[in-house]
């Protein structure tokens, strides 16, 4: 499932009722498909449209949904999400802002970062998280420290925000281990302690 966001104001009734387009596309790849936007205060949305259907295609779909009764000068995430018997698909977290007359995309603050695995030393799992700016395909693999792959955790797209994975390492001896998380313009790497 493929979807790009966009922002527009479509009206604005008065500074207590003001509304906003939110455009995207989907691909539903073949399978009947519907979409929604999630929207809110932050990240974690919270509100949604209804959800629409837009059918089987195998060409991008440009979808739409507009929210009214919105705050001037508050900044407000979205996403779209669209569904079918493939599962679901998450758009990237975007931001905007009505500013009076007009909507203001809000750069996003996240930046690539490879954080330090929590618990660190761990018995037998830990999580390791990491922030990427934008939809990206993203490969997280452990090594020894003899620079050998132990697993790879993730090497899949993952859309632009933070992410966490679980790294269970029961059937692995106790020692020091590094852990790197690499995108197509980002690398990073990171000591993990392994406690039995």
């Amino acid at each position: 499932m493929f979807a790009v966001l966009t922002c527009a104001l479509r009206s604005q009734v008065d500074a207590q009722n003001v509304s906003v387009q939110l455009n995207g596309a989907v691909n539903p790849n073949g399978s009947s498909t519907t979409f929604h936007f999630e929207y809110g205060l932050t990240s974690g949305y919270g509100q949604s449209t209804p959800s629409v259907g837009i059918g089987s295609d195998t060409l991008l779909v440009v979808v739409s949904a507009v929210l009214t009764g919105l705050t001037p000068r508050v900044i407000y995430h979205y996403r779209l999400v669209a569904t079918n018997a493939g599962g679901s698909a998450n758009g990237g977290d975007e931001m905007f802002m009505l500013d009076s007359a007009k909507v203001v995309p809000v750069a996003p603050t996240v930046e690539y970062q490879l954080f330090q695995n929590y618990p660190n030393p761990f018995r037998p799992t830990t999580t390791i998280s990491y922030n990427i700016p934008i939809g990206t395909k993203v490969k997280v693999v452990v090594y020894d420290m003899l620079g050998d792959e132990v697993r790879v955790l993730t090497d899949q797209y993952m859309t632009g925000g933070q992410h966490s994975v679980v790294f269970d390492a029961k059937n692995l001896s106790s020692g020091m281990y590094l852990y790197r998380m690499q995108t197509i313009d980002f690398a990073s790497t990171r000591r993990l302690v392994l406690l039995k």
